[in-house]
Formats: C-alpha cells, sequence, structure tokens
C-alpha cells in the first residue's frame, strides 16, 4: 500500500484575515436580519407611535445588517469562484451535514416528527433554504461568468454592469415586472454581484480608492438613509416604499455592501483565529436557518427575549443569544471538518 501525496484541500490555505474578518461580519449580520424583521417583522405606525426609539434603532440595525446576503456574494466575486470537484463536494457535503444531521437529532429527540416534507427538506427540495440553491448555481456557472471577465475589455464590463443593474432596479426592486429577479434573491441577481465584485477587484476605479474611512463612512451613512425612509414611510403611510426598502436588489444595499467590501479590502492584518472562523461561518446560516429549527425555535426564542427585556438590556440579550448561536455553529461545524478529511485521507492512502 502506498500513501499518496494530499491533494491541496487537505492542506490549510493561506487566507486573507480581513476578508475572512468579513465574512464573519456577513454571517453575523444574517442572523441580525433574521432576529430583527424576519423575526418581529418591520415596526408599524402603531409602533412608532408607542416607543419611536425602539422603534427606529430597529429599523437601523436593518440598514446596517442587510447588506448580509450581497457581502456573501460579493466576497466570492472578489476572488473569483474556481470550480473544483472537490470543492464542489466539500460545499455540499456541508449542506447536508447540517440538513440530514440536524433532522436526525430533531426526530431522535421527538422535537421533529418524520415525514415526507422533512426528508425533502433534506435535500433542498422544498421553497426553504433558498440561498443554498442560488449559490450553488452561482457556483457552477462561475467558469463561464469567468471566460466572460477575462476576456471583455474594461469598457465591456463596465457597460455590462451599467446596463444590468438600470435593468435590475427598473424592472425588479421598482416595479417588480421581471418577477424572476425574485428581488434579490435568486442566482442572477448573484451574476450581477459576482460580475460587480469582480470588476472592483480587477480594475482601478476612483471610488474603489477611497480610503477606508470615507467607505465605511459611506455604509454607515446608507444605513442610515434607509432607516430614515423607511421611518418616514411608516410615518406617512407610504407602505410601498417601506416594504421595497430592505430588498437585496436595492441599489442603495448593494452600494452599502460593496462600500463595506472595499472598506474590509484596505484593512492589512493576519489572524490564524479569524481564518479559523471564517472558514466555518457559512455553518453559522446553516444552524439558525435549519428548517427544523429556524421557526420552530430560532423565531420564538428572538420574541421571547424581545417581550421581556426592554432597552440596552434587550439589546444585550439578544446578542448574547445570536453570538451563542454563532459559537455553537462553529464548534458544531469542527465535526464536519474532522468528518470531511478523514474520509479524504483514507481515499487517498487506499
Amino acid at each position: 500500500m502506498q500513501v499518496k501525496k494530499l491533494p491541496p484541500p487537505l492542506l490549510r490555505k493561506e487566507r486573507d484575515s480581513n476578508m475572512e474578518l468579513l465574512r464573519i461580519v456577513a454571517m453575523f449580520l444574517v442572523l441580525v436580519v433574521h432576529a430583527d424583521f424576519f423575526s418581529l417583522g418591520g415596526p408599524t405606525k402603531g409602533d412608532i407611535e408607542a416607543d419611536a426609539a425602539s422603534a427606529f434603532t430597529r429599523m437601523l440595525f436593518q440598514g446596517l445588517s442587510i447588506v448580509c446576503v450581497d457581502v456573501f456574494v460579493l466576497l466570492s466575486g472578489w476572488y473569483g469562484i474556481r470550480p473544483k470537484k472537490v470543492g464542489f463536494l466539500n460545499f455540499v457535503f456541508q449542506c447536508l451535514f447540517f440538513l440530514l444531521g440536524i433532522y436526525a437529532v430533531c426526530i431522535l429527540t421527538g422535537f421533529s416528527a418524520f415525514s415526507r416534507h422533512g426528508v425533502m427538506g433534506c435535500f433542498l427540495l422544498i421553497k426553504w433554504n433558498w440561498f443554498i440553491r442560488a449559490y450553488l448555481l452561482l457556483y457552477l456557472l462561475a467558469p463561464m461568468l469567468n471566460t466572460y471577465i477575462d476576456h471583455a475589455t474594461e469598457r465591456q464590463h463596465r457597460m455590462m454592469l451599467l446596463l444590468f443593474f438600470l435593468f435590475q432596479t427598473i424592472f425588479s426592486w421598482l416595479t417588480n415586472a421581471s418577477v424572476f429577479f425574485e428581488h434579490g434573491y435568486s442566482t442572477i441577481s448573484f451574476i450581477g454581484l459576482y460580475l460587480l465584485a469582480r470588476y472592483f477587484s480587477k480594475y482601478p476605479t476612483r471610488f474603489g480608492t477611497l480610503s477606508k474611512k470615507w467607505l465605511l463612512a459611506c455604509y454607515l451613512a446608507t444605513a442610515l438613509i434607509l432607516a430614515l425612509m423607511y421611518f418616514g414611510g411608516r410615518v406617512y403611510g407610504i407602505s410601498g416604499l417601506c416594504s421595497r426598502l430592505f430588498y437585496y436588489d436595492n441599489p442603495l444595499v448593494v452600494f452599502s455592501s460593496l462600500s463595506l467590501v472595499l472598506c474590509f479590502s484596505k484593512l492589512k492584518f493576519k489572524s490564524k483565529m479569524v481564518n479559523w472562523l471564517g472558514a466555518s461561518s457559512f455553518a453559522v446560516f446553516l444552524l439558525h436557518t435549519n428548517p427544523n429549527l429556524c421557526k420552530p425555535l430560532f423565531v420564538p426564542l428572538v420574541k421571547q427575549i424581545y417581550v421581556s427585556a426592554n432597552g440596552i438590556e434587550c439589546l444585550a440579550c439578544i446578542f448574547v443569544f445570536l453570538v451563542t448561536i454563532f459559537v455553537c455553529a462553529v464548534l458544531i461545524d469542527q465535526v464536519r471538518l474532522m468528518c470531511w478529511r478523514k474520509q479524504s485521507l483514507i481515499q487517498h492512502i487506499t
């Protein structure tokens, strides 16, 4: 029996800690989005009249965190997805590990009942977990997108982006006439974000050369503008505006997301801990959005905290709750990594 040399996927790759930190931030912001408007619903005019400060705080947190998905996709485009069989299988294995594993634990503990719908959920055959399917298709389309990026001129690439986001803004965000965009909850929107990140990563631009302080200011200012617009929309009864502000295809959300990515790209540091956390950060999404845990457990717990605490105490309790979920997800993912490395090692020894 001859021991073969281990392939690159089994070796620890050097990663940019600044972008891994942003990946961690993006995954935590996903938790915030799901703990805010997703769990509690958007603040109403009645909520504003009862406690304007509390309502506006929730709007501001939503404005700060709604960039989460766009940032995650932009990060994929920043470096470019280079599809490989082992990388694809690793991603699928991670998804199935959490989907099947959590479902099995829920059945064994009596928290969930065995059902056809539950089994279908484990294999992404229900409407839940749209992001995984949308990202998988982006992964599969990446070679074609990369070919375009490699052969297009800077002007062609820029014009493609201008036309794409103009089309998306008019026919998706403003009118929803092109329903296949799903307000950013779709692979086609991911394609636009992927091409946008590759452009700013590949070509120097005036916006891209701004200092990290200015870029951070753009992100914060946009979040504040979104919160103020939502607040005004609720006060003056402009429900149509409020319903569209926090969609992923909102050009303000795209601008805010890009500002944050460019800001973090200018940070220069190395941290093994950050790289370690970043490698397992997607597990945070897979844990708390699991169909057996999200609505039956995550949402009720957030609501319970919200009604049982006020002000700073409420924010602190929810923050601790979300950090706990993050840590648990990362620790669970270490088991998944050990299983993946073990089977890969056995495969390359035998």
